[in-house]
């Protein structure tokens, strides 16, 4: 007899259910898991594109309000910025009178990556080409960059990696910069929900690496 136990992933990276960065939470990130986080995606970007409408803003109000943040450049993490960046064009679009066009210019995408390079898992000719076609829809593409925390839904402090840095080191004596935008989208990884790792806390070592690796 065989049991096939299918349960789905969660957000989260790094080897543990949600992050090691402190901060990383469904209070402050947006993620793209399941269906209820695509529903919340899409009220939070309309609700931004609304706020940055209302009169009474200064443009660089509106500026951190349209400013998006993905973090992850793994393949989730570039298909939403791909299909952000078309929807943004489309409903600011001046020549296609999109309903918010006075906002054209006030929007911008920040992608931080951890890597050297997007889309690890794809051939080098499709990575060059997923940063030239992201870099000319006008994405700031932050390579070598890592998230020390999250501060707010609307703050986000990021450093630069050093060559002798790696995912365990702490960010404490590196140089921080921070991020102010209207929206943080956490697309860097996946864990196993909580159902499976109690699962696997019954079984011995060597099958939870198997099925960790599976």
């Amino acid at each position: 007899d065989v049991c096939v136990y299918a349960c789905g992933v969660q957000a989260g990276g790094n080897g543990n259910s949600i992050s090691k960065v402190p901060g990383v939470s469904s209070t402050n990130c947006h993620f793209l898991k399941d269906v209820s986080d695509a529903l919340r995606l899409r009220i939070s970007v309309g609700n931004l594109l609304e706020r940055a409408s209302r009169p009474g803003l200064t443009d660089n109000e509106r500026r951190n309000l349209l400013h998006f943040v993905v973090v992850g450049g793994g393949a989730t993490g570039v298909e939403y910025i791909g299909e952000l960046t078309d929807f943004l064009r489309d409903v600011t679009s001046k020549e296609r009178k999109g309903a918010y066009a006075l906002l054209s210019s006030l929007t911008s995408i920040t992608l931080v990556h951890g890597g050297d390079e997007i889309l690890p898992q794809f051939d080098k000719p499709l990575r060059t080409k997923a940063v030239t076609t992201l870099t000319n829809r006008g994405v700031d593409v932050r390579l070598n960059t890592r998230v020390a925390k999250v501060e707010s839904p609307t703050l986000v402090k990021v450093y630069k990696k050093k060559d002798d840095d790696d995912f365990g080191s702490s960010s404490e004596q590196q140089q921080e910069e921070e991020i102010h935008c209207g929206i943080i989208v956490w697309a860097a990884g996946t864990a196993p929900v909580s159902s499976t790792e109690r699962l696997l806390d019954k079984f011995p070592t060597s099958t939870k690496q198997k099925s960790y690796q599976g």
